[in-house]
This record gives C-alpha cells, structure tokens and sequence, in this order.
C-alpha cells in the first residue's frame, strides 16, 4: 500500500503526494523513469480521458472506459445497466484494471 505524504500549503487545504515505482507500461513511455510523485489535491476531482488512461496502462478499450467513468463518480451497477453488462462482468473487469494502476 503507498501511503500520502501531506504537504501544507499557506492557503486551502493540503496536497497528498505519492510515490510509485514505475512499472510495465509507464516505463515504456518514460523509459530512464524509476519512480513517479503524483500530487493530489483533494478538493479537486480531475480524470484523465480515456486516451491517456490507455496510453499510461494496458487495459482494453472497455476497461479504460469504466476506470474513466468509476473515476467520475459513477457506479458499477449503473454502468452495468447503461452498458448492458452485469455487475458481475463489471467485477471481473474491475479485477483487470486494480493491478496496472497500482490499486490495492
């Protein structure tokens, strides 16, 4: 588990940095890149487009939709039901996208 480093800022409220060793796809792209800090603003809730997402990380075009629109505050079982798949189909799917984002 990567745990925040806190950085107090004169104004707002804190920022969260991690760091992340590079790995699998992100080297490819930042070849000599051993590690990544990514600052997090949590009053701030961005998401990279779908293109980006695909470029960063090996996921198929339908994962990198449904990390793009869970990370817009969607939910699983309402994207199942738009997208016409099951809540279990959408688990499996969440099961490729968890290791090559690094989430635990």
């Amino acid at each position: 588990m990567i745990l925040p480093i806190r950085i107090m800022r004169s104004k707002g409220g804190p920022l969260f940095a991690y760091v992340t060793p590079a790995r699998d796809a992100a080297r490819d792209i930042f070849s000599n890149c051993q590690a990544f800090v990514i600052l997090v603003d949590p009053a701030e809730r961005k998401v990279p487009p779908l293109e980006v997402l695909q470029q960063l990380f090996p996921l198929t075009p339908t994962e990198a939709r449904l990390a793009h629109w869970l990370g817009r505050g969607r939910n699983l079982h309402d994207l199942a039901a738009i997208w016409g798949f099951s809540c279990e189909t959408g688990r499996n799917h969440l099961k490729n996208i968890y290791p090559p984002m690094w989430w635990r």
